[in-house]
């Protein structure tokens, strides 16, 4: 019996030594135990970017340089109509078989000619200066929307379009707009889209 016990007791000594030597090797220096950082999450915000595009003074005020450029083609254009509109109301005055009517229809067939071809290059340049203005402005709102991010501390923001309705339509179209769709829901928590309108349009006030 007493052999028994001094068995059970050097057991019980041998496992308090052991945990004693583990944690005595934990404590050592250069041994300690590294604990990972939490990984945090990334914080998201949303801009509804047709909404943001609407919402500049900038694109407001070169609209209207635009409108003055839109104006002088179209004034350029109506010249040569009217000057048209001339040639065939002499046509119609002069009779038949009259000498200067032959000259006077090769010279408003020219002219014509030359309408269609100043009117599509017109709006070849009206489409070519708006494409210019929306390019420069999306440019800023990509450096502005960088600009709030790193300020407020957002790793991204994202184009919400998830308030775009789906319209009957063919097919085809339809799984096209179904499948250019990036955001299906946005909580009105992650909104942005003030914000950066506003950072714009102080930047633009105070000097571009």
């Amino acid at each position: 019996m007493r052999r028994k016990l001094d068995q059970s007791g050097l057991v019980q000594w041998a496992f308090l030594f052991g945990i004693l030597f583990l944690a005595v090797g934990l404590m050592r220096p250069g041994t300690s135990t590294v604990i990972a950082e939490p990984v945090s999450a990334p914080v998201i915000a949303s801009v509804r970017i047709s909404e943001v595009i609407n919402g500049l003074d900038e694109l407001k005020e070169r609209e209207a340089d635009l409108r003055l450029f839109i104006d002088e083609q179209q004034s350029r254009i109506k010249k040569i109509g009217d000057e048209l509109q001339g040639m065939v109301d002499e046509l119609n005055l002069l009779p038949d078989g009259a000498a200067q009517k032959k000259d006077l229809v090769q010279k408003a067939m020219r002219h014509r000619l030359n309408l269609e071809v100043e009117g599509e290059i017109s709006t070849q340049l009206i489409d070519q200066r708006r494409g210019e203005v929306y390019a420069e402005i999306f440019k800023k709102i990509e450096e502005a929307t960088m600009q709030l991010a790193r300020h407020e501390g957002y790793h991204l923001i994202i184009t919400d379009d998830s308030d775009g309705a789906i319209v009957p339509d063919t097919e085809r179209n339809v799984r096209g707009a179904i499948l250019s769709r990036r955001v299906l829901y946005s909580d009105p928590s992650l909104d942005v889209t003030a914000d950066l309108i506003l950072t714009m349009n102080n930047a633009w006030k105070a000097g571009g």
